[in-house]
């Protein structure tokens, strides 16, 4: 499985179990979004997550697995359009989430959505240092991806810090999640993190000052994450990214 759909996963696992309880056409909306995806007909996605969000009788778990599903679709469909085209694509998950936060400040699945669009920045970062690899004007490519990087990494360790802080609350809020879903939401998001900072490493030359401390934070996010039990998802995962940063940092 894409490392970076690993939290794409547990994110949409998460707003499942609330709405399964509420309503069963999300699912039909969740199959036929995932579908129109997997076709790569982006363009049809958006447009059936914003009329849908348009409607005034959408539950608050229907409306926020909505905003994720359209951030997620936003987050994909630039990986196949032209460059010139991504940004006014991804504007629209940027719209989504700012309306949501002012209308919708206490629904309790806010800390999710937030999670969803660091990933869309995470993603849109490692496509452009990619393409930087050969593309003819490399530097405005990587320009581009350690800006996307950087405020992804900037997200993610905020959400991580609201995480821990939700955490320490132990406290039960109606429709959130549970001080056992919060701890794995930190560890993934953790796990996320980690792999922004890889990317953002590999837009710095080899052996510079910059790579060498964007890998070594990368060890010191993996570390405690390969102790978890084998049977976790994540261990495999993080023991792979490890390796891969011993070996990019020469510690053969």
């Amino acid at each position: 499985m894409n490392p970076l759909k690993i939290i794409w996963t547990f994110v949409v696992f998460l707003t499942i179990v609330s709405v399964r309880q509420a309503e069963s056409d999300t699912f039909h909306d969740s199959s036929l979004l995932e579908g129109l995806r997997q076709r790569r007909l982006f363009e049809l996605a958006e447009t059936h997550c914003q009329n849908r969000l348009a409607r005034s009788d959408l539950s608050g778990p229907h409306r926020s697995r909505l905003v994720i599903e359209l951030i997620r679709t936003c987050a994909e469909h630039p990986l196949h359009a032209f460059p010139d085209q991504r940004r006014l694509i991804w504007q629209q998950a940027e719209t989504a989430i700012d309306e949501h936060e002012k209308q919708y400040a206490d629904d309790p699945k806010l800390l999710l959505i937030r999670v969803q669009f660091a990933l869309g920045k995470l993603a849109l970062g490692e496509v452009a240092r990619v393409e930087a690899e050969w593309a003819v004007d490399s530097n405005q490519n990587l320009r581009e991806a350690r800006t996307q990087l950087r405020i992804s990494i900037q997200n993610l360790e905020r959400l991580r810090s609201d995480v821990e802080i939700e955490i320490r609350r132990d406290r039960s809020v109606s429709g959130g999640l549970s001080k056992y879903e919060l701890m794995s939401l930190a560890r993934n998001i953790q796990f996320q993190l980690a792999r922004a900072l890889r990317q953002q490493a590999l837009t710095y030359a080899e052996g510079s000052p910059d790579r060498i401390n964007s890998l070594t934070q990368v060890v010191q996010q993996l570390r405690p994450l390969v102790e978890l039990p084998n049977s976790n998802p994540l261990t495999s995962h993080c023991t792979l990214d490890l390796i891969t940063a011993h070996r990019l940092l020469g510690e053969y």
